[in-house]
């Protein structure tokens, strides 16, 4: 809500992938208030461009905790390595050409813990397609239990993301998912998007992709998506998973 000449204004997003670049669209829109006012129709033409960046042989490496993962209990577990690439393809990346690497309860970065820590997921990633042209964490949601308070958690989460970017190395090209539900979650987790923002702000070739702001924003239907409120069924994951996709394809222009 926003205050426009002296009243509140509520605004509101639509999300699509159906439209062609190169295409333009005439958008009509108005809107009702609680009385039951409704406004002028505001109409603009909008042009829909391509990314200026060429994902062909661009090579990506996904790594992430339970929601990477696909962790639910209700309709398919476990086969984000399937569905994801799935999305990344429909998103324009390269058939093939993408790495996924989820594990249940994955925190940021666990150097010491063997297998399933994200140092391992790095090294796997590396071994599997050589160096990514563009990596995609989804990552914090694990780091809380770690540590005995929030600010401390905050704390650690600076810390770790730190260490996974010096491990990266200065040139590595990062999209960095940060943590939503559709209530908006808990507080922590809202300082945690906070201080990650801030620390992908400071660090160049890195942005972060608003899993937050879209899933408390979009007006799409969010019935059928959600299991225990933080895990998703599976449909619930495809909109997940096109989002990310979608959102790293437009924002890889970015890097140059």
């Amino acid at each position: 809500t926003a205050t426009v000449g002296g009243g509140d204004t509520t605004w509101s997003a639509l999300v699509t992938n159906a439209l062609t670049p190169g295409q333009s669209y005439e958008v009509r829109v108005t809107a009702k208030n609680a009385t039951g006012a409704t406004s002028a129709v505001v109409t603009q033409t909008l042009s829909i461009t391509t990314a200026s960046v060429s994902l062909t042989g661009k090579k990506v490496a996904v790594i992430g905790d339970s929601l990477t993962y696909q962790y639910n209990a209700t309709d398919g577990t476990g086969i984000g390595s399937t569905d994801i690439p799935v999305a990344m393809q429909a998103a324009g990346w390269d058939t093939g050409a993408t790495f996924v690497d989820g594990w249940d309860g994955r925190p940021i970065y666990v150097e010491s813990n063997p297998g399933n820590g994200t140092a391992r997921a790095v090294d796997r990633a590396r071994a599997a397609q050589g160096e990514p042209d563009y990596w995609i964490f989804s990552l914090a949601g694990n780091d809380f239990s770690l540590y005995g308070s929030t600010a401390a958690a905050l704390d650690g989460i600076e810390q770790s993301m730190g260490d996974l970017f010096a491990k990266l190395g200065p040139s590595a090209k990062v999209f960095w998912v940060n943590l939503g539900m559709h209530d908006g979650g808990p507080a922590a987790w809202v300082a945690a998007n906070e201080r990650m923002a801030a620390v992908v702000a400071a660090r160049p070739n890195t942005q972060i992709i608003d899993w937050h702001e879209y899933v408390t924003t979009t007006t799409e239907n969010q019935t059928g998506w959600w299991t225990d409120g933080v895990h998703m069924t599976r449909v619930g994951y495809s909109h997940r998973n096109a989002f990310i996709a979608q959102q790293a394809a437009a924002k890889a222009a970015s890097f140059g």
